[in-house]
């Protein structure tokens, strides 16, 4: 259950790729971590995301399971100067590495 800490959002990230099953679990793993503020976008097309990543706050991309479209995505997202933020998920990384990725780019963010 989010707390009150979360209720200022100091950040956005952006799940793009894989089922939607896949980016709706890692949604709501981000909106309920305890502690972390941030929104969770979504998308499953390279417009979408395109979309998704006008928006200033995004401080993180999950390509989640080698989307056909991650080349044009990550070069969106590299465009936006988040080259140290842009991660590939494989099936095997859990909604636990996406939090701990996310804390991270957070904290780097807020020292900008």
């Amino acid at each position: 259950m989010n707390s009150v800490v979360n209720s200022v959002v100091n950040g956005a990230v952006l799940v793009h790729g894989g089922t939607m099953a896949r980016r709706a679990s890692l949604a709501t793993a981000l909106r309920s971590a305890d502690g972390l503020s941030v929104r969770v976008r979504v998308s499953s097309r390279a417009a979408e995301a395109a979309k998704c990543l006008a928006d200033p706050a995004v401080v993180a991309v999950f390509l989640v399971d080698a989307p056909d479209d991650a080349d044009a995505v990550r070069a969106a997202a590299l465009a936006r100067g988040l080259a140290a933020s842009v991660y590939a998920l494989e099936p095997r990384d859990t909604a636990d590495v996406v939090v701990s990725l996310t804390r991270a780019a957070l904290r780097v963010s807020d020292r900008l």
